[in-house]
């Protein structure tokens, strides 16, 4: 949810691990309250992280009953799941940093 995380991190996999910026997909989930929102929302995210629309996939719309009326509602733009495609190999490279990292960690206790 916060946009200086999600811009850091897809930041870090396309320059760490060279993911092309076509092959992230991105959900946003937001309550079910703010579903007139949906297409702001989205275009939210489009222009922070500077992708199109079209790799957006369908808002998933979270059902809680609010009990307290916030007064940034409109400045809330919910949270940003994303995913990238081809990423077999990317999940082995970032398996292997961790078995590296926890080795490392063992090897100087």
């Amino acid at each position: 949810s916060d946009p200086l995380v999600v811009q850091f991190m897809v930041k870090w996999f396309r320059i760490f691990f060279n993911v092309p910026k076509e092959h992230f997909v991105f959900t946003v989930f937001i309550n079910v309250v703010h579903k007139r929102r949906d297409a702001m929302v989205r275009q939210y995210w489009s222009n922070l992280l500077r992708v199109p629309m079209h790799q957006f996939r369908k808002t998933t719309f979270v059902r809680a009953k609010q009990h307290k009326v916030y007064e940034n509602h409109d400045r809330y733009f919910g949270t940003l799941r994303f995913r990238t495609l081809k990423s077999t190999e990317l999940y082995y490279k970032i398996l292997g940093l961790l078995r590296g990292l926890l080795h490392a960690k063992h090897s100087t206790i």
